[in-house]
């Protein structure tokens, strides 16, 4: 903060859906469009809507053109804060509205600013601090404020989109070149060494992946990754999506593609005698350990059904 303290903001991690319909033209300098319960929203309102469904009232704050919003397209979208709540906001910077946290709401007498920002795209800016800084100084309480780090939900991938990723990279990771595993086998090689009087501790399977519990999994287990986070808009497409390696998955993370390949990188692996040609995951032998046991789980029956129905 200006004055030196230092003041602990609480932080919520709204997940939101972008809007699948057409953009609209007007997107307030390439704000990025969502959607809340059917309705076409930017983050602020997607907010403004959250506390609204439990009861509140408010408004966007909008600083840039000095608006007071109930929504953003059509008519009757502005509308005055009441007296009391203008007065608070006046009490802060007189009025001011540089820095001004984006969403204020209130039930009964409680009062609540929240600031809008983009997880891994938006920070506080130094305006913002010294906008807090004056609305503390105003008397307003540290439990007047909220950061929302919102990101996009992720919608799940089919399970044929991801098996086309997977041949189309021929089952080997985008960052490293390694060879990546199709997970699931890792655990019917554990049941048919069990079926086969084998009950000494084994380390092939492990739902979470772990170094200890799956270490070739923990290395090499097949996921399929977003080029351009999806947490920063990247989108599902196919085009954006890649096989990778569970490590480079995991270091690559939210990384924009400028930022990782700043990063240290796994030494790619180069072949002396040509790249793969005919590795499949062990997703073959997934079918055939598949197709004879009777004690498949769900994911496994759906994967059974999706990779006999692409061979066919």
């Amino acid at each position: 903060m200006p004055s030196g303290e230092l003041v602990e903001v609480p932080k919520a991690t709204p997940l939101f859906r972008q809007w699948s319909g057409d953009t609209p033209a007007d997107t307030f300098n390439h704000k990025p469009v969502l959607e809340f319960d059917g309705e076409m929203v930017f983050a602020e309102l997607a907010i403004l809507r959250i506390f609204q469904k439990a009861g509140w009232q408010g408004r966007w704050i909008d600083s840039y053109r000095k608006k007071y919003r109930m929504g953003y397209w059509g008519e009757n979208v502005t509308e005055p804060l009441p007296p009391k709540q203008f007065a608070i906001l006046d009490s802060i910077k007189a009025g001011c509205f540089g820095g001004c946290f984006d969403v204020f709401c209130w039930r009964d007498e409680t009062f609540l600013f929240v600031e809008a920002k983009w997880r891994a795209r938006d920070m506080i800016r130094a305006s913002q601090r010294v906008w807090l800084q004056a609305a503390l100084d105003a008397g307003l309480p540290k439990d007047s404020f909220l950061i929302a780090e919102w990101s996009f939900a992720r919608p799940p991938l089919s399970k044929e989109l991801q098996l086309r990723v997977f041949r189309r990279d021929k089952w080997v990771c985008r960052w490293c070149n390694r060879p990546v595993i199709f997970a699931p086998i890792m655990r019917l090689i554990e049941s048919e060494m069990r079926k086969g009087s084998r009950h000494e501790p084994l380390s092939y399977y492990d739902a979470h992946w772990t170094r200890d519990g799956a270490p070739v999994l923990d290395e090499l287990g097949a996921v399929i990754d977003h080029v351009n986070a999806h947490s920063t808009g990247g989108s599902s497409a196919e085009q954006n999506l890649a096989t990778a390696c569970c490590k480079c998955n995991g270091r690559k993370s939210a990384a924009s593609m400028k930022d990782w390949a700043k990063r240290p990188q796994r030494r790619p692996i180069k072949g002396k005698y040509g790249e793969p040609q005919h590795w499949d995951g062990l997703s073959g032998l997934f079918v055939v350990l598949a197709q004879r046991d009777l004690d498949l789980r769900a994911s496994e029956k759906a994967w059974l059904k999706v990779l006999t129905g692409a061979e066919a």
